[in-house]
């Protein structure tokens, strides 16, 4: 019988492992709602996920890049026992306003070790977290649990609850500011863009995906599925060919390429 695992004892570990729950978690019931998901790590706290409303066909797709996309923030967080939980006000608010565009999802263990998780919109963390400034000026929102404060109404709230929250906020905010915003939060994580994994099948020969910039279309081709991408200038490049559908590609955020699978095959 295997005994207990070790506990880290470099805190740098033990907080990356936490961050690595809370994102985990996050993405599972932002998958589960049925948003397509993009995620950026700007450091060891959490991850800001970028997330956009489904679309039915290629044909939506394209139509939303001509008109633009508005894109969700979901920030992801974890905390044990008591431990604080920061976040900071420029992702919250603009000139004291909330940012209808932006969530904080804050994930913790029970007793038990039943997982348990907060969701809170920007307007929910202005009312119900404690505003804080750092020695540099720099203003934080502070979620904490006590005796007097529970956060029992945003705790564990359904997934399709979540999601209609989030959809609607991004409905209510402008596309010039949400560009403006998102834009924003590229520049400050300084980390590449996961692009996402998730292909909407066309037919059975036939998968599409979009992550705000391209179209990526997996075709097959033969006895072989060809994968490629699309710019908004219409320019179109062949990425991978491999032997099966899309699980049979890989892509790496680091350098930005996609590649088969099969060793036999390989990129192109």
């Amino acid at each position: 019988m295997c005994g207990a695992l070790p506990v880290p004892s470099n805190p740098n570990v033990k907080r990356q492992q936490n961050c690595d729950k809370g994102e985990v978690r996050t993405q599972a019931w932002l998958l589960d709602g049925g948003l397509w998901v993009l995620k950026r790590r700007p450091d060891f706290e959490g991850a800001d996920f970028h997330v956009q409303e489904p679309a039915a066909s290629l044909q939506e797709l394209r139509a939303r890049r001509r008109s633009g996309e508005i894109l969700g923030i979901v920030q992801s967080e974890f905390f044990e026992n008591h431990n604080e939980v920061k976040v900071a006000a420029e992702y919250v608010e603009e000139n004291g306003k909330a940012l209808d565009e932006f969530f904080v999802s804050i994930h913790t263990d029970g007793d038990n070790g039943e997982q348990i998780d907060y969701f809170f919109t920007a307007g929910e963390v202005q009312k119900e977290f404690k505003r804080r400034t750092d020695r540099d000026g720099k203003a934080y929102y502070v979620f904490s649990l006590s005796a007097d404060r529970d956060f029992a109404p945003y705790k564990n709230r359904p997934v399709k609850s979540k999601t209609r929250i989030i959809l609607d906020g991004m409905k209510r905010t402008t596309l010039e500011r949400n560009n403006k915003y998102v834009g924003w939060v590229f520049a400050v994580s300084r980390a590449p863009l996961e692009t996402p994994t998730v292909f909407l099948p066309v037919s059975k020969n036939e998968y599409v995906m979009h992550d705000g910039e391209h179209d990526y279309r997996c075709r097959k081709t033969g006895l072989l599925w060809d994968l490629t991408r699309t710019d908004r200038f219409g320019t179109q490049v062949t990425l991978a060919r491999a032997p099966g559908d899309p699980s049979e590609f890989d892509y790496n955020p680091v350098t930005d390429t996609w590649t088969a699978k099969s060793r036999r095959l390989g990129s192109v």
